[in-house]
């Protein structure tokens, strides 16, 4: 089986189109979406629609379940609807509109893929099988990631939620971070990265694609919806560099 993993859209459709125009070429047999679909970007519907029209499957990703407990986080007091992120995810919510902000809080923790050539289970998730808010981090020694890994039981876990793809191979469990569709901090403005899977050697193997797209467009496009998204949040759209 061959099939493709995308993460950390972040309502970024000019990357999200090109990367579906590549993937739509390629004979792959299905694409999961590793969360983070809508947060911080002008085009949140259109993300989240064209994974649905598209039937890629997708988990929850932290910035997915934040718009989809607003209520609870405001009045836990963790998250201001009128200010910073929290006016931000709020805008989302009504871009969005009700049932696909529901729909985004039921989206699972991970997703499992079983190999039809023995090459054992594969787990994707948004940061790592104990958190979606901890990374797969590629300076992060081969213990550590095992650590991070080993409650998923798999011989494949696949990550999002940095920004920063990598691919690495330890005791024969594969451990690989997808980087970000439409964010990506890689330092490379307007270039998308996701992963292709294959299991067809018997053993799960992982390409790093990129593809490149306008970022100028999606970056005057904030401005043209007038989204709440302040030069903290929108910069990364235009320098691929993580927010400081």
């Amino acid at each position: 089986m061959r099939f493709a993993i995308i993460s950390d859209i972040h309502g970024n459709l000019s990357a999200l189109e090109a990367v579906a125009r590549v993937i739509e070429s390629e004979d792959l047999e299905e694409v999961y979406a590793a969360g983070d679909l809508a947060l911080f970007g002008p085009h949140s519907r259109g993300c989240v629609e064209m994974l649905r029209q598209n039937g890629w499957a997708s988990v929850r990703g932290n910035t997915d379940r934040m718009i989809a407990d607003l209520e609870e986080l405001a009045a836990a007091g963790s998250l201001d609807p009128e200010s910073g992120v929290g006016k931000i995810v709020a805008w989302t919510r009504d871009q969005l509109g009700p049932e696909l902000v529901e729909s985004l809080g039921a989206l699972p923790p991970n997703i499992t893929v079983q190999s039809r050539a023995g090459a054992g289970r594969l787990s994707i998730f948004h940061g790592t099988p104990r958190s979606d808010e901890e990374g797969l981090i590629e300076d992060d020694g081969d213990q550590r990631l095992l650590q991070l890994t080993e409650d998923a039981g798999a011989s494949a876990v696949i990550g999002g939620h940095t920004h920063l793809s990598f691919v690495r191979t330890i005791d024969g469990v594969l451990v690989a971070n997808a980087g970000s569709v439409g964010r990506s901090y890689e330092g490379c403005p307007g270039r998308a990265t996701y992963l292709v899977l294959d299991d067809q050697s018997g053993a799960w193997e992982v390409e790093v694609r990129h593809v490149e797209y306008d970022y100028r467009r999606n970056y005057r496009a904030i401005e043209e919806v007038d989204a709440p998204i302040g030069r903290k949040f929108a910069e990364p759209f235009l320098t691929a560099i993580a927010p400081s």
